[in-house]
C-alpha cells in the first residue's frame, strides 16, 4: 500500500498540541511526549481504538480483528486494512514520518508498518530486544510512502522466486499510547528501557508508563534494548510504529554483524 503526502487531508501541525517532546540519552536515545494530540483528535483516535475492539478478540490469526499473530509475545495485535485507517491515517503519513526522521537526524527509505496492540491483564513480560531486525517490502514509485499491510510485527519472509522485494531495516520505533485506564504506579504495562540485554525485565533503567495520548519514540540500534512489562492489574493498549532504511545505510552505520536477522 502507498501513501502520497498528505493524502488523509488532515495538516499536522493543525492537531499537535505545543508541549515539549524529551530527548534523554540514557540507558540510550530516546524521545517521550505527553499529550500529544489536541484532544479533539486523540478522542477520534481513542473511538476508532475501540471500535476495533468491538470486533473481539481471535486466539488465531484474523486480519480482521485483535488475534494473536505474534510469535513468542503475549499480545493481541490487529493490522490496518487498504482504506480502513479512519484517523489512524495520520500515522501513516509523509509530515509525521519526516518528524522523527529529523529529530533522530538518520535517513529513511520511506517503508513504514503500523499496527495495533493490546495487552489482557496479566500479559507476560517481553524479552529485552533492540529491533535492529530486518524487512521485505515490495518495489515502489519514487516518492512514495510504503505500508506494510496484511502483515504483523514484521513483513520479514525473504521473496519468493520471481517476487521483486527490497530487504530494509527498522530504523525507528514509535510506540504511542491510547485508550488505557488512568493508570498508577504499581499497574505495570510500562515500557522498559535497558542497558544490557540480560537486566531483568523488571529492572529496567528506565520504565515508561502507558499514560494515554503519549509516546516513546527512539532510534532502532544494536544498544535500544527494550521490553513490555507484564500489565498485572488493567489492559494496555497502543499503536506501534516503525520506519525503515536502506540496508547497506543500516550496515554503515551499525555493522551487519550487529542486525538480528528473524531467520538465522
Amino acid at each position: 500500500m502507498e501513501h502520497k503526502k498528505g493524502c488523509s487531508g488532515t495538516p499536522l501541525e493543525s492537531v499537535l498540541t505545543e508541549r515539549d517532546w524529551l530527548f534523554r540519552s540514557k540507558p540510550f536515545r530516546h524521545v517521550t511526549a505527553q499529550e500529544v494530540f489536541v484532544p479533539d483528535f486523540y478522542s477520534n483516535l481513542e473511538s476508532a481504538f475501540r471500535s476495533i475492539m468491538r470486533k473481539g478478540l481471535s486466539e488465531q490469526p484474523d486480519n480482521h480483528r485483535f488475534s494473536r499473530n505474534m510469535r513468542k509475545y503475549d499480545a493481541y495485535g490487529y493490522c490496518f486494512q487498504n482504506g480502513e485507517c479512519g484517523p489512524f491515517e495520520i500515522f501513516f503519513e509523509q509530515q509525521w514520518h519526516d518528524v522523527f526522521v529529523r529529530l533522530f537526524n538518520t535517513t529513511s527509505s520511506g517503508d513504514l508498518e503500523v499496527c495495533l496492540h493490546h495487552h489482557s491483564i496479566g500479559g507476560a513480560s517481553g524479552n529485552a530486544h533492540n529491533d535492529l531486525n530486518d524487512s521485505w517490502y515490495p518495489e515502489k514509485k519514487d516518492g512514495a510512502i510504503t505500508v506494510a499491510t496484511n502483515v504483523h510485527i514484521h513483513p520479514s519472509n525473504p521473496p519468493k522466486p520471481g517476487e521483486n522485494q527490497r530487504l530494509v531495516m527498522r530504523s525507528i520505533a514509535i510506540l504511542f499510547y491510547l485508550n488505557n485506564p488512568v493508570w498508577q504506579r504499581g499497574d505495570g504495562g510500562e515500557t522498559g528501557l535497558y542497558t544490557y540485554r540480560d537486566q531483568p525485565i523488571d529492572q529496567p533503567d528506565r520504565a515508561v508508563p502507558p499514560r494515554n495520548n503519549s509516546l516513546l519514540a527512539f532510534e532502532c540500534t544494536p544498544y535500544s534494548y527494550h521490553s513490555f512489562i507484564s500489565n498485572v492489574s488493567q489492559p494496555r493498549n497502543s499503536l506501534i510504529m516503525w520506519i525503515h532504511r536502506n540496508f547497506k545505510e543500516t550496515c554503515d552505520a551499525w555493522g551487519e554483524e550487529n542486525i538480528i536477522w528473524w531467520h538465522k
